[in-house]
């Protein structure tokens, strides 16, 4: 007692000297485990013939310039596609190219995404993302990003 550290009395049980029996330990980790990867499922759908989903890392793609890069293959955009805003907010109105009907668009680590940006070119992003949405409502296809804040 001496040493100001307190300790369990030795006579404690496992939970009260802080410690869970291993079996509720290992039982409470399965289920999450398989929890999260169900989780994981539905969270991280793969590309279909009917949805083409694309991913991009935030942290990887500070400027417009690797963004454009990048949705120009990961969207298969047409050859006179041109690196600018207005361009992009075409290729995203329209996607009329593509064979899939729905398209979701994945930011990982949304929080660097354009960070290299001034803050209204990467509001502007995120009002075409908007103005795609519901274009594409309106033609029978659905065009949806997560992550993007």
């Amino acid at each position: 007692m001496g040493s100001g550290k307190w300790e369990a009395p030795s006579n404690a049980g496992p939970a009260i000297a802080g410690k869970l029996p291993t079996s509720h330990f290992q039982q409470h980790y399965n289920q999450n485990k398989t929890y999260m990867k169900y989780i994981k499922k539905v969270d991280r759908p793969e590309s279909t013939s009917e949805l083409l989903v694309v991913r991009i890392d935030g942290a990887k793609t500070p400027t417009l310039k690797k963004f454009y890069r990048k949705m120009l293959v990961r969207l298969k955009f047409p050859d006179y596609f041109g690196d600018n805003l207005d361009a992009l907010a075409d290729m995203l109105c329209d996607l009329s190219w593509l064979e899939e009907s729905q398209v979701r668009l994945y930011i990982k680590n949304p929080q660097d995404f354009l960070s290299g940006e001034k803050k209204s070119r990467k509001n502007a992003v995120l009002e075409i993302f908007a103005e795609a949405a519901s274009n594409q409502m309106e033609e029978g296809r659905t065009f949806m990003v997560r992550g993007a804040v």
